[in-house]
């Protein structure tokens, strides 16, 4: 059974060599067929001085009717991209103008609350004892020194019991 295997695992083996030698000859013979430089190039033929310097002058006149005909169209049917980039920069300073005047008036209402707050809040949280004491004038009335009309001889006030 062991020389059956083998045989068959040698005869797979010269199969393959030759397939691969038949495949790699075939192939080589193809490649001449279809890539050679006659096939590639045709009727190549070099060109003279004169021919180059003549096509050279045929593509820089290509090339300047092109762009003669795209500045046209853009004249026609374009953009005026500097006016707009005016017009860009001027929106642009507008819109900060805005906003620095919004912030500004923010600003300005919130330092007037906080000034009106502070305000409330100095009333509401002076001690009243702490606050200053109001001096009336010299003829009011009211709690004061006693006369010397209502002392006695001795310095004592009338009506004092002790």
């Amino acid at each position: 059974m062991k020389k059956i295997v083998r045989g068959m695992v040698k005869g797979f083996g010269q199969i393959g060599g030759e397939l691969g030698k038949e495949i790699s000859e075939e192939s080589g013979k193809i490649v001449e067929g279809v890539v050679n430089p006659v096939n590639l190039l045709g009727d190549l033929k070099p060109m003279s001085e004169g021919d180059y310097q003549q096509k050279l002058a045929e593509d820089e006149r290509k090339k300047q009717e092109e762009i003669a005909k795209l500045n046209s169209e853009i004249k026609e049917h374009g953009r005026d991209v500097e006016g707009e980039m005016d017009e860009v920069r001027r929106q642009k300073q507008r819109e900060e103008e805005k906003k620095e005047k919004e912030f500004l008036e923010k600003l300005k209402v919130q330092r007037e609350r906080e000034r009106a707050e502070e305000s409330v809040f100095a009333d509401e949280t002076t001690n009243p004892h702490k606050k200053k004491k109001k001096r009336g004038g010299a003829f009011m009335k009211g709690k004061g020194k006693a006369s010397t009309s209502d002392m006695s001889a001795t310095g004592e006030f009338k009506g004092q019991v002790d």
